[in-house]
């Protein structure tokens, strides 16, 4: 298939940098005869220490940019990650949500995303590695390199496993897509997406929609930098962005709901579970509704200990559990309650510019949802007590 695919047009050589422990490995495809082997061979590498990822995603430098190259022909297999496998294992569920559900996504009217795939991203002397990002400045999808947890026990994340072999990595960066495009929509005075993570250039006092943040940050609690956390309308925004993220990964393919061997978030970000890995209950107390509002940066220990309630991604899994089990009770199909999820986020967004607080975008976010599932489908009153339940130490049930 490779040898097919070098006699398009598109046939060339691609020299290629990867990292191998902290130092740069030079690679290059091979020539065969008269043809050329597309094939860019990934290493695993990269020294990263999990408790400086708040640091690093505070202006990265981007050392080498992504690699930009034509897929000539998708259905092809590709060496094991190599630059087309990790892009093909990106794309693939992206392109299967949108031949099944066409329909839906001719109505959004959806831009068209960009995917960059293993852009060399670094601070100090450590690279980006074993995440994702969606800019919404850019409309990019970025997949990081793989890379080992440190750099003396060659110990791979996630059994081994690239985020970019987990189809529901692919479809929650492309929710938060699908948001960006809503939440531009709904603020016509402004139609920008400004308060949304921006481009990896554009200088920011909070970091990028990445996919896991569930890192301790014990060790830079003592850092000047990182004493306080902006506490700004845009922190709520974004929990109901990483909310519906995961529950549009959920609905738009079965295969995006095997969350095995993602470690703590195989279990606190699936929506199935109605408990982070930590045992804490997915419930938006009192007490995690003021660890989430609070300026000062809290430390915390590992995810299978403690839950950080300041993550966006935690409060965001609530709000997804909350709706998840409230959808299940209903006789909607997939497409119908994904339909329901843009409806909400639609409803939601138009009113997000008319406020400040943090706490009212949470009100306003789980007020909306009940009114849309209202229309849509026969909400009993035991279950919207139970839905209202998941959110007991931000508002009272509105039910009646």
């Amino acid at each position: 298939s490779q040898e097919q695919c070098s006699k398009s047009r598109f046939a060339r050589f691609f020299p290629v940098e990867v990292i191998s422990d902290g130092r740069e490995v030079p690679r290059y495809s091979e020539a065969l005869g008269s043809k050329t082997r597309i094939v860019q061979r990934m290493d695993y590498g990269g020294e990263f220490h999990a408790d400086s990822e708040l640091e690093l995603l505070l202006f990265p430098a981007v050392v080498k940019k992504a690699k930009e190259f034509d897929l000539c022909k998708t259905e092809f297999p590709f060496e094991r990650n190599s630059y087309q496998d990790a892009t093909l294992s990106i794309v693939a569920p992206i392109k299967a949500f949108e031949k099944k559900f066409s329909s839906l996504v001719k109505q959004l009217a959806l831009p068209k995303v960009k995917v960059r795939t293993a852009p060399r991203m670094k601070r100090g002397e450590k690279y980006l590695v074993n995440n994702a990002f969606y800019y919404s400045g850019t409309q990019e999808i970025t997949f990081l390199p793989q890379g080992f947890v440190d750099s003396e026990s060659k110990t791979l994340p996630f059994q081994g496993k690239p985020f970019w072999k987990f189809p529901m990595v692919s479809l929650h960066e492309y929710g938060h897509h699908i948001f960006a495009h809503i939440y531009k929509k709904a603020a016509p005075d402004t139609g920008s997406t400004s308060e949304l993570p921006p481009s990896p250039e554009g200088h920011t006092d909070h970091s990028a929609l990445c996919f896991d943040n569930s890192s301790p940050i014990s060790s830079t609690k003592n850092s000047t930098a990182n004493k306080r956390r902006p506490v700004t309308k845009v922190l709520a925004i974004n929990t109901i962005n990483e909310g519906f993220a995961d529950l549009f990964a959920y609905y738009a393919d079965e295969a995006a709901r095997d969350l095995e061997g993602m470690g703590c978030l195989s279990k606190s970000r699936d929506v199935r579970y109605d408990s982070f890995r930590s045992g804490d209950r997915k419930i938006l107390t009192k007490n995690a509704l003021a660890d989430f509002l609070k300026d000062e940066r809290i430390s915390y220990a590992s995810c299978s200990e403690e839950t950080n309630f300041q993550d966006e991604h935690m409060i965001g899994a609530i709000f997804a559990r909350a709706i998840y089990n409230s959808l299940e009770s209903t006789h909607l199909d997939d497409r119908q309650k994904i339909e329901l999820l843009i409806d909400w986020i639609k409803s939601s967004t138009s009113l997000f510019y008319k406020y400040d607080s943090p706490g009212d975008i949470l009100k306003i976010s789980i007020r909306q949802f009940h009114q849309t599932i209202r229309k849509r489908s026969f909400f009993t009153s035991a279950e919207c007590r139970e839905f209202y339940s998941y959110f007991k130490g931000v508002m009272p049930n509105q039910c009646s």
